[in-house]
């Protein structure tokens, strides 16, 4: 099992409309393969402990710079921009 530190960076945004269950994360680890953490679960723990769990559907951008998206299961607050969450791949 391989846990991976991330940063939720953003929510998925157009350009009229923010999808609040739509997160970009980027990973911090380097030496993660590219796509290898497509559909891992990942878990957000707020200061209060509330819990979040989502999982990666497909990477961000041309490059794949470590940016991911992760659709949760409920939408998160804005506190959790720059925050950190946690992608746990079985």
């Amino acid at each position: 099992m391989i846990r991976v530190p991330g940063l939720i960076m953003s929510f998925r945004r157009g350009p009229r409309h923010q999808y609040n269950r739509q997160v970009l994360i980027k990973i911090l680890d380097e030496n993660i393969p590219r796509k290898s953490l497509v559909g891992a679960k990942v878990e957000y723990v707020d200061k209060y402990g509330n819990k979040y769990t989502g999982r990666i559907t497909r990477g961000h951008g041309k490059g794949w710079n470590n940016v991911y998206r992760a659709i949760f299961y409920h939408g998160l607050p804005g506190q959790a921009i720059n925050s950190r969450a946690f992608v746990i791949k079985k």
